[in-house]
């Protein structure tokens, strides 16, 4: 069975001063991490200088796959 973890975050690329909205998607078996935007809908690669998880505010999402 896996078992995923989506929440969203505010995320900050390391030359850029301003957040951005995206999607962080956890896999629990494997321990593996994935940040998505919210607009462009694609994954985001590269350094980003911080990033901030709302799960308190908006909540997550859990998946259990068979």
């Amino acid at each position: 069975m896996t078992s995923i973890l989506v929440t969203p975050v505010h995320y900050r690329l390391k030359d850029k001063k301003f957040y951005k909205k995206g999607v962080q998607i956890l896999n629990r078996n494997t321990n593996t991490c994935t940040l998505i935007d919210i607009k462009s809908l694609k994954p985001v690669h590269g350094p980003y200088d911080w990033y901030e998880t709302l799960e308190c505010s908006i909540g997550n999402i859990y998946f259990n796959f068979k």
